[in-house]
Order: C-alpha cells, then sequence, then structure tokens
C-alpha cells in the first residue's frame, strides 16, 4: 500500500497540469516467464496473461494496472524417520497453484517517433490459490515405520487447500510501443523479484500488449 501511495503522490504534479487532456484505454498483455527459479522442484507455468487498464496523464506519463494470471507447480520427494531403529517413509508432495498478479506502474513514454520507447516502475501484489497433496508410503513391511509404544503419529495421505493474498514486490520495466491500424502493440520486459515465493530469485518476464 506504500508503494501504491508513493505512485499517487509522484504524479501529483502531472494531473495537476489541468490544461491537457486525459485517456483511458483497455486491453489485455499476454507474456511467458524467460527465466527460472533457483530450485528445480518448482515449475512455472509457460504463460501469463490477463486484462490491462492504462491511464494516460499529461507529460507522456501514464498509471497502468494489470491483472495476471500464471500458474506453479511444486513437486518433491524426501524421506524421515521416527526413530533410528525403525524404517523410513517417503513423503511425495505435489502442489498446485494458479496466482494473480497485480501490478500498479507508473509509466513515462519517449517521443523519438514512430517507435515510443517507454519506462516503467511500480509495485505488484499476488493472491495465490493452492491444492496440496501429500502422500506417504512406509519403504518396509507394514508397521515397520513406526517405534513401538503407543502415541506416535501414522502418517496419512492429505490434501489442503488454501487461498492467500501475499507480500508484493517493486517492479520494473521497459519496451517498446508502436501504433498498427487496429491496435496499439507493446511488446516489453519487466523485472521483479518475489517475496512471497520458495524460493526467492530475480524473475524476468517478457510480455506484449495489446490496446
Amino acid at each position: 500500500m506504500r508503494f501504491a501511495l508513493l505512485l499517487l503522490f509522484l504524479s501529483l504534479p502531472v494531473l495537476a497540469q489541468s490544461g491537457k487532456p486525459f485517456s483511458i484505454s483497455v486491453g489485455a498483455k499476454i507474456g511467458a516467464p524467460l527465466n527460472d527459479p533457483k530450485q528445480t522442484t518448482v515449475t512455472q507455468g509457460r504463460w501469463t496473461g490477463g486484462p490491462s487498464v492504462e491511464l494516460r496523464l499529461p507529460a507522456r506519463f501514464a498509471l497502468e494496472f494489470n491483472a495476471l494470471y500464471r500458474t506453479s507447480r511444486t513437486d518433491d520427494v524426501y524421506s524421515f524417520q521416527f526413530s533410528p531403529g525403525s524404517n523410513s517413509y517417503l513423503a511425495n508432495t505435489y502442489q498446485r497453484a494458479g496466482i494473480w498478479d497485480f501490478p500498479l506502474l507508473l509509466k513515462y513514454r519517449f517521443n523519438v517517433g514512430p517507435l515510443r520507447p517507454f519506462v516503467s516502475a511500480g509495485y505488484s501484489w499476488s493472491r495465490s490459490s493452492s491444492e496440496s497433496i501429500a502422500v506417504y508410503r512406509c519403504t518396509g513391511p507394514q508397521g515397520s515405520c513406526l517405534p513401538s509404544g503407543e502415541g506416535f503419529f501414522d502418517p496419512r495421505n492429505s490434501r489442503v487447500e488454501s487461498s492467500r493474498f501475499q507480500k508484493g514486490s517493486p517492479v520494473v520495466g521497459g519496451g517498446l510501443e508502436f501504433k498498427t491500424r487496429y491496435l496499439t502493440i507493446a511488446p516489453e520486459v519487466r523485472f521483479d523479484r518475489p517475496r512471497n515465493e520458495y524460493p526467492i530469485s530475480n524473475r524476468f518476464t517478457a510480455l506484449v500488449g495489446f490496446t
């Protein structure tokens, strides 16, 4: 929220130029990640995309808001023991997540000809809905993975669903904009470093906007 207020504060001098017109454009963006996270158990979805709204401001500034959907998958296998004398359990965990990213960006366009380069910076929030499944299997005969005695928990297969807002991260980007007869097309590259996902890694995303 602090970053959103900062963007609005920085745009106040531009908004104060009431003699120049404002305009709103509506469109969509589609793209794909350019790099993989550090941990091989995490697999990103191939695509991201969603609707986009832009408020054109005077002096070649604009405020842009997107709602971009993406997916991720985590597959992991590990073993554990309840006691040194017992056989180990083999655990297979699977997590599927659908994530909405909501970046709010302040954009500036350079006027250098038919190809109009631009830079943008802002902050992005996320909401994820995930399903986690864990499957446990004893690597020895039945009962050999539990220590003798009572009061020990016997792992069972589990399925958990969750949905939550996540901490966001700063976003910067840059690209080119050009107009055709019916559309304005804007390829760009964005960089962010999500703090709400594991592992934390630098993320580059290629996007193409259509308005």
